[in-house]
């Protein structure tokens, strides 16, 4: 499976709390024991990301979602191996054909895969 992978220059997004102490915060507002600004002050901990959290907003993984599951990607790898173990070569073209042909027999329609981006990563992560 491949691993979203931070571009060079991004924000670093460090903060000054931890997991636990996020969750804390926001159980205990849930309970109605502190406010909002309250935790905000006490725990120094964002209001945004607290209002995030107790919203239920920003809960998806970045970025556009993956066109194959991770099973679905392990059986492609499985297949490509036996193909290889049989001694048939197997290029970049035979591994858009694979993918193409099993897109159509799923009908599935994927509008937007940028299949030479993909190919090249998903050969990197093999």
């Amino acid at each position: 499976m491949r691993v979203y992978r931070r571009q060079a220059g991004s924000r670093a997004y460090k903060s000054s709390y931890t997991q636990a102490v996020l969750q804390k915060a926001v159980k205990e507002i849930q309970e109605g024991k502190i406010s909002l600004r309250k935790a905000h002050q006490n725990y120094k901990i964002p209001l945004g990301t607290l209002s995030h959290r107790i919203n239920r907003k920003h809960e998806h993984k970045v970025g556009h979602p993956t066109v194959f599951t991770a099973a679905e990607e392990k059986a492609i790898v499985d297949h490509i191996n036996i193909v290889a173990a049989w001694g048939f070569p197997f290029d970049f073209f035979d591994l858009r054909v694979l993918v193409k042909t099993y897109l159509e027999k799923q009908g599935r329609c994927v509008k937007k895969i940028h299949i030479y981006t993909w190919q090249n990563n998903f050969a990197l992560s093999i």
